[in-house]
């Protein structure tokens, strides 16, 4: 009988303690800069940030390296040159308000 009820307290211990362990397990730990994709609800995809996914029939693609880094550079030399581009402007403007003509208007 004692043994009986030590196995029940194990049991009763242990217990809770296997359902939270069953329940972290569904829960991933994401790298820093990639991302889960759905796939019909059925499975999940990491992927790099960004990168491009293509169905074709039952078959998911995910761009290879050299796509994904050759697109993402030019997206950044983009975006580089966009804030090139406004700096200079704002570095006109300032000028512009530094003359003493734009101080008496």
């Amino acid at each position: 009988m004692p043994r009986l009820k030590i196995g029940v307290l194990i049991v009763l211990f242990f217990f809770p303690a296997m359902i939270v362990c069953a329940q972290n397990i569904n829960v991933q730990n994401i790298p820093e800069g990639m991302e889960v994709i759905e796939i019909n609800g059925s499975g999940q995809i990491i992927v790099p940030k960004g990168a491009k996914t293509r169905k074709i029939g039952a078959q998911i693609f995910v761009e290879g390296t050299k796509e994904y880094m050759s697109r993402r550079f030019e997206e950044i030399d983009e975006r580089l040159a966009n804030i090139e581009k406004t700096l200079e402007n704002l570095q006109k403007e300032i000028e512009s308000l530094k003359t003493p003509q734009a101080r008496n208007r």
